[in-house]
């Protein structure tokens, strides 16, 4: 299976020789998560998989209390193996013809010395690590460019045995997944990436299902950096920032800690649904008529927005604001529960903020989101979210603002959400968060072109985020008191948990730079739980935000479920 992320880094245009790379595996299974790793080093053009070292020897064990095998049987049950990356699986087809080193492994993670010789024999310029043991000592100054392993979690609550149990065991709503290179004496690892990433909701008790995203999306984190290695001839890294990390948690969970864990969890759903029923995330919109002010001062003026309520079984989210001929417009996402999926409305703003009589702008028989809506030579362009059919689209105003033409598919076969344009006299920009196939993880990844129809070049700084507290565009990309500002949402506690206001300080074809400049949190206005768009022209701005409905304000139903097709190739036009 190809995935989404990893696929944009299988071919580099540098004629170096190709990278030798090595895997130092257990002798029995590895987690599948690995699978897809080894596929993309099999299907690229500069790396080969030279050896595999198959480590025996002592390992740590511990003994589970009764709960929590108890628990972690019934986890399993319930899971799909297929869709957990840490679920085993056997390498011996992924792995070739590479070829078996034998090695003995001390308790402390020292490597047996005729095996260290045939390692060095190898040649080799990276050495994967794809097993939960601390390997140190000699191997680690083998490979030229070092033994490279994942690390799951931060610090001390790290735990490869238990992978992401205890971030699940305490409702992390983000989980932090670097890719390293391993020091001496367990000391100085240096992170060559890494990434944030959203979990399981709030109120999940399943490992399995918690794990699944981080496991996922970081599967494109070492053929991106052996890409970077081969085109450049070297990859960035940097000492890992210091982090208040909790405990230590090298240990399985005993019986008091599950029950003092799922007891309350328990109870409280059965509490919940007793008392308040069945609720669902019900997204709305507020307009709000005169100056910008929003972000004119250290604590964002929210005051004078005006909600709209929509009808029973529909929702109203993601408002786009344009000024055309004197006249303010807004285009927004229009979801029917019933159909699972969205059309473009639009209707004039009206000089009190309320809006006149709603129209369809474009309708397609997949989702439609996001209508960010501009304005170029004298004529106006849509593009909106149409991750459902895997593709970015243009479309051109044929007769402003009911009738539109598609113009051009910008991309296909990528599932891409919430593109955001900004046009800087030279070029194009265009911000897109690309979805991993697998569980959703999410990166932002920033392209550029002369033309607006013109093709894609990928930025050489890509991704540009791979935190879910900043990955995802929030509405238009704008400049206010000569700042660029690019908005983005939160998505750790929930999906658009908040806004956040990034200023872009470097964006050229060599470099980019943002930086924090304010977050908005839902609870600034009474009742919400989740804010995602912000979008501003002269004289109005618009906001979303999220309420939890009860099933007679949505038509009965409880979620708001949209489920795209499933397109596995990535592949730019």
């Amino acid at each position: 299976m190809i995935t989404v992320l990893s696929s944009l880094y299988r071919i580099s245009s540098s004629n170096s020789r190709a990278l030798r790379v090595g895997v130092l595996a257990d002798a029995g299974s590895i987690p599948q998560l690995f699978l897809s790793i080894f596929e993309d080093i099999a299907k690229c053009n500069f790396a080969r998989l030279e050896v595999v070292v198959r480590m025996q020897g002592p390992a740590a064990s511990r003994r589970a209390g009764v709960l929590f095998r108890l628990y972690d049987r019934w986890d399993r049950m319930r899971a799909n193996a297929a869709a957990d990356p840490f679920a085993p699986a056997e390498a011996a087809d992924a792995f070739g013809a590479a070829r078996r080193i034998d090695a003995e492994v001390s308790a402390d993670g020292e490597i047996g010395s005729d095996a260290l010789e045939a390692i060095r024999a190898a040649d080799l310029d990276v050495l994967l690590l794809v097993s939960c043991r601390d390997i140190r000592g000699r191997i680690v100054q083998i490979p030229r460019h070092g033994v490279w392993a994942y690390r799951f979690a931060d610090g001390p609550e790290r735990d490869g045995a238990l992978a992401l149990f205890w971030q699940v065991r305490y409702a992390r709503p983000f989980t932090r997944v670097a890719l390293c290179v391993l020091g001496d004496a367990g000391k100085n690892d240096r992170v060559l990436c890494e990434g944030v990433f959203g979990g399981a909701p709030a109120g999940n008790i399943s490992w399995r299902a918690g794990r699944a995203r981080p496991g996922w999306a970081c599967t494109s984190f070492v053929i991106q950096k052996l890409f970077e290695l081969h085109s450049c001839g070297a990859v960035r890294s940097s000492e890992p920032p210091s982090r208040n990390a909790p405990a230590a948690h090298g240990r399985n969970p005993s019986n008091t800690e599950m029950i003092a864990w799922l007891a309350p969890k328990i109870a409280g759903k059965v509490a919940r649904r007793l008392v308040t029923g069945a609720r669902a995330e019900h997204w709305r919109m507020a307009i709000r008529v005169g100056e910008q002010r929003l972000l004119r001062s250290g604590v964002p003026d929210t005051s004078g927005f005006r909600w709209i309520s929509s009808p029973p079984g529909h929702l109203y989210a993601d408002p786009f604001l344009i000024r055309r001929e004197g006249q303010i417009w807004l285009f927004y996402e229009h979801y029917e529960y019933a159909a699972r999926r969205a059309v473009i409305d639009c209707a004039a703003v009206l000089p009190d903020g309320a809006l006149s009589e709603a129209r369809v702008a474009l309708r397609r028989n997949y989702h439609l989101s996001f209508p960010q809506v501009f304005e170029y030579g004298g004529e106006i362009f849509m593009v909106p979210e149409t991750g459902g059919n895997r593709t970015v689209e243009l479309y051109r105003a044929v007769h402003f603002p009911h009738e539109w033409k598609l113009e051009k598919v910008l991309a296909s076969n990528l599932w891409a959400v919430d593109t955001a344009i900004w046009h800087d006299g030279e070029f194009w920009w265009f911000f897109s968060t690309l979805k991993e196939s697998r569980a959703e993880g999410t990166m932002l990844f920033l392209f550029f072109s002369r033309e607006l129809t013109g093709e894609w070049k990928s930025h050489p700084a890509n991704p540009i985020c791979a935190d879910v507290r900043t990955v995802r565009g929030a509405g238009p990309i704008f400049r206010q008191d000569g700042r660029l500002l690019r908005p983005s949402q939160d998505g750790s506690v929930r999906y658009g948990y908040r806004l956040n206001f990034q200023e872009i300080t470097t964006l050229n074809p060599e470099e980019y730079c943002e930086q924090a400049l304010l977050t908005l949190d839902p609870t600034t206005w009474e009742g919400l739980v989740g804010l995602h768009t912000y979008s501003q022209c002269a004289g109005a701005e618009a906001i979303d935000g999220c309420t939890l409905a009860t099933a007679a304000e949505t038509g009965g139903y409880t979620s708001a479920v949209i489920a795209p097709k499933n397109v596995e190739a990535a592949a730019l036009i």
